[in-house]
């Protein structure tokens, strides 16, 4: 009986200790274990972390890039344009450059109106230049006058037949110098009414009429031409204007 109570003891002091190893074993493994994961952790966090660098490295490459590219293209794109523009030349003084119409230099007739012009040119054409025998010793007036429409044609007539259209009168310092009655169609031609220098006198109101008729019904539409120049100049020297 002694003898098996100190084995007894012995077996466990042996149990004890193994049961210790093991436990310290275990620990190491598991020690082990998770240092070997904790250094796979920390290997994956570091590849990843190289990986993250590596790609924002490669992002910030990219996007210097493409500025840089985008920069040379506006600086290519601003040298095209700046050489595609054309050059512009200022005239010195643009109020030289500017020129007068030769005609109105030349042309001598600019200085006076178009209704004198027309004056003369009219009276040249049905009386022609007889005036200029009277010119020498100041005998020639041209004396214009406007009459409105509704005026008489017979100015000694009370209850006369009237122009339909505003007249205009040319008459000669004396009457036997001529007579134009017209009325202008403001196209270079006329309606020239055939006026008598004097009226006939007549106690018979019909045969005045008939007269008076007879004017407005042998009425002719003239074109006026242009003239010589040197003879309009002389009429409107000697002109009248009334009114």
């Amino acid at each position: 009986m002694k003898k098996i109570v100190p084995i007894s003891i012995l077996l466990i002091i042996l149990l004890t200790g193994c049961g210790s190893k093991n436990n310290e074993t275990v620990q190491s493994s598991h020690g082990q274990i998770i240092e070997s994961s904790n250094k796979k952790e920390s290997s994956s966090n570091t590849s990843e972390n190289h990986s993250q660098q590596s790609t924002v490295q490669k992002t910030e490459e990219t996007t210097s890039t493409l500025s840089e590219s985008k920069t040379i293209e506006s600086t290519v794109s601003e040298s095209e344009i700046t050489e595609s523009e054309p050059s512009t030349t200022f005239p010195e003084d643009s109020a030289t450059s500017s020129t007068v119409p030769s005609e109105s230099i030349n042309d001598p007739l600019s200085v006076y109106s178009d209704d004198q012009i027309e004056y003369a040119r009219v009276w040249l054409t049905i009386n022609g230049t007889a005036y200029k025998n009277d010119l020498g010793n100041a005998g020639f007036t041209l004396n214009v006058n406007h009459s409105p429409a509704g005026t008489k044609i017979n100015p000694y007539d009370e209850n006369s037949i009237v122009y339909p259209q505003e007249t205009v009168t040319l008459t000669g310092k004396y009457g036997y110098q001529g007579l134009v009655v017209y009325s202008s169609n403001h196209d270079g031609s006329i309606m020239y009414y055939p006026v008598p220098s004097h009226f006939q006198q007549s106690d018979d109101p019909v045969t005045m009429k008939q007269e008076e008729q007879k004017i407005l019904d042998n009425a002719q539409r003239i074109n006026i031409p242009t003239g010589n120049t040197e003879d309009i100049q002389i009429l409107i020297s000697a002109m009248n204007i009334f009114n």
